[in-house]
């Protein structure tokens, strides 16, 4: 059984705050209202219990997580071996894609998340504590992506201009989730490549 919390109105007069922390477990909060008057705070929650998730639903929530997160990794991965290997070999062009700069963010967010409902489903959810961290570091991953992406982009050209290559502007391939990009040591080079593909 999964527990619903429904808050409404009710003087609270010990003029405490009372904590309220929503457990991993928890699907949402109904209604909130949080009205304070003489410092007393009105609170009451109503616990409504209804039926858990099936066992089905869970453990395909679980292969989505880790599935994303293997393939964030992946993308990181194989971009930057590429970038490395066209630098250490002098090649003369090659492609990047620049949206793989998302996957180090990606990775520790989708892996917060991969624990948190693999922990749920083998019995053992996260205490209090746990569901915090695990929150925090899903939230770092979402700002590691953003700046990855922003930060990590200009480092890349910089990189790359640094080490002589230039990018073939006519031959960016652009999308709402991609950013292909092509270098070339040389601007004939890029109008090779574009007479190719033309």
């Amino acid at each position: 059984m999964i527990t619903f919390i429904q808050i409404e109105k009710l003087r609270y007069f010990d003029g405490a705050r009372p904590s309220f922390k929503t457990q991993w477990q928890l699907y949402f909060i109904r209604r909130l209202f949080w009205i304070s008057t003489n410092n007393n705070t009105v609170l009451r929650a109503n616990i409504v219990e209804t039926e858990a998730p099936s066992k089905p639903l869970i453990v395909s929530t679980f292969i989505v997580f880790v599935s994303f997160t293997i393939i964030s990794a992946y993308l990181l991965i194989s971009e930057m071996n590429g970038l490395i290997t066209a630098l250490t070999e002098n090649l003369s062009h090659f492609e990047f894609e620049k949206f793989s700069l998302l996957g180090l963010g990606g990775f520790i967010g989708l892996s917060s998340f991969s624990i948190a409902t693999g922990a749920y489903l083998i019995g053992k959810p996260l205490n209090d504590k746990g569901q915090a961290i695990a929150l925090k570091i899903a939230l770092a991953g979402i700002i590691i992506m953003i700046a990855g992406r922003i930060v990590g982009g200009y480092i890349v050209d910089y990189v790359l201009t640094s080490n002589g290559y230039q990018e073939c502007q006519e031959l960016i391939h652009m999308g709402p989730r991609h950013r292909l990009e092509t270098w070339a040591t040389d601007v004939t080079i890029c109008e090779k490549l574009k007479s190719e593909t033309e």
